[in-house]
Formats: structure tokens, C-alpha cells, sequence
């Protein structure tokens, strides 16, 4: 799990295979073929001791997942990674119809964090 924040109260995030879940109040669940895109950072950065995950619906709701810690950081990029596999390697079969666009600017912040 990772400890975070969901609006102004603090939980636990456990990303899933089938979604994520925050727990505490309230209570969030997202499924995995209801996400559109996630984007990791904070305003395009990820510098500092926390980042925000930013969840893309394909609804057209945004959750904002605040105060992740800077640790959690490749954990993230990790199953962000492994939701755009997942649902590429599913649409295969349907020739991209649906395809959800699950991104993330983890990797671009982190570069320009080093500079």
C-alpha cells in the first residue's frame, strides 16, 4: 500500500491488477478499464518529497491522489507501466477499439529533476 492523501484526508492506496482502491473516507474505487490515463507529479514535477498521482477517468473525472511520498515513486511508474501492457496487449485482439491512453510523466520529471 502506499500512504497518501485523497482530497483532505489521509489513506492508503493499494494498486491493483483490477484497480486502485483508496481506503479511508471516502471510500475510492477505480477500475482498471474505466482509467483513461494516470500522470505522476506534481504540476509536471516530481522533485521534492511528494509527488501527486492524477487519476484520468474515462467518464471525465479527475481524482487527485496528494502527499505520495517521493519513495513510492518508481513503485508507481512500475504499475503504470504494467496497466498500459496490460490493456495493450488486450485491445490486441479488438485492433485498438477503446484503447485507454495510461501515461505518465515520471520518467520526463525525473529527467528534468537531474538537470
Amino acid at each position: 500500500f502506499v500512504k497518501c492523501y485523497y482530497k483532505v484526508n489521509p489513506g492508503m492506496m493499494f494498486p491493483m491488477q483490477l484497480g486502485i482502491i483508496f481506503i479511508q473516507k471516502p471510500l475510492l474505487y477505480i477500475r482498471k478499464q474505466d482509467i483513461q490515463r494516470i500522470e505522476l507529479g506534481r504540476g509536471g514535477s516530481v522533485s521534492g518529497r511528494t509527488f501527486d498521482l492524477n487519476i484520468f477517468c474515462k467518464n471525465g473525472d479527475k481524482h487527485e491522489i496528494s502527499m505520495v511520498e517521493r519513495a513510492e515513486l518508481n513503485f508507481l511508474a512500475g504499475y503504470v507501466e504494467n496497466l498500459k501492457t496490460n490493456q495493450s496487449e488486450g485491445d490486441s485482439s479488438d485492433k485498438g477499439k477503446g484503447k485507454a491512453d495510461i501515461t505518465d510523466e515520471a520518467e520526463e520529471s525525473d529527467d528534468q529533476a537531474g538537470e
